[in-house]
């Protein structure tokens, strides 16, 4: 029933090859889990991606600084358009030729 080639039995190749199957598989997708890991940790440390609990903080904070921006520029178009007014009525009443 068992053949002899060169000292291996079909068997043992059988078994062989099972073992391979069983644990070449296994070590590919260990290979391609670990670099799907390695990747999204390099995504994590480069910025690239971010948690979202950083994201809506950071949104917060643009928010609040876009509203900061926008006081300081109203109050420094008021003044400027305050000057500009002057300016204007100055410019008026010194037309007298």
């Amino acid at each position: 029933m068992f053949q002899l080639t060169g000292g291996v039995t079909s068997q043992e190749v059988a078994e062989w090859a099972q073992l391979v199957d069983k644990y070449g598989v296994s070590i590919i997708l260990a290979i391609v889990f670990t670099t799907v890991i390695i990747t999204i940790l390099y995504w994590l440390m480069t910025g690239r991606i971010v948690p979202r609990i950083y994201l809506d903080r950071s949104e917060e904070d643009r928010d609040r600084m876009q509203l900061i921006m926008e006081e300081e520029r109203r109050a420094f178009l008021e003044t400027q358009t305050d000057m500009i007014r002057r300016l204007k009525k100055d410019e008026g009443a010194s037309r007298g030729g």
